[in-house]
């Protein structure tokens, strides 16, 4: 919340900042993200100064995102921010409840 941006929209920037993807399409496979959500959430982060789109030179159909300044100064900041969250959001769980959720999250990362 400080950034004024959710978890979707940071997950949009840092794949941007890092490379990851440069489109609406590759950031959709990336993230998991329909395609109507994405269009609402790139919307959103546009209006917000953060990104622009433009149209591919060599293939119009084809959207290419870019941050704007404001953007990666915000995206530069999530690295800081994150586990602040997280930390907050870890706050009421048990330590029993913690460790099944770290069990959980160790499975999921390798394969079962």
């Amino acid at each position: 919340r400080p950034l004024d941006i959710n978890g979707q929209q940071m997950g949009i920037l840092l794949a941007l900042t890092r490379g990851m993807a440069s489109t609406p399409f590759e950031i959709s496979k990336l993230l998991g993200i329909d395609s109507g959500l994405m269009t609402r959430m790139l919307d959103k982060l546009e209006e917000k100064g953060l990104l622009e789109r433009s149209r591919s030179i060599d293939d119009r159909r084809v959207v290419n995102l870019t941050l704007t300044p404001k953007g990666r100064s915000i995206a530069s900041e999530i690295p800081t921010i994150a586990p602040e969250v997280l930390n907050q959001r870890l706050q009421g769980f048990t330590v029993e409840e913690f460790e099944e959720f770290r069990r959980l999250l160790y499975k999921f990362v390798n394969g079962g």
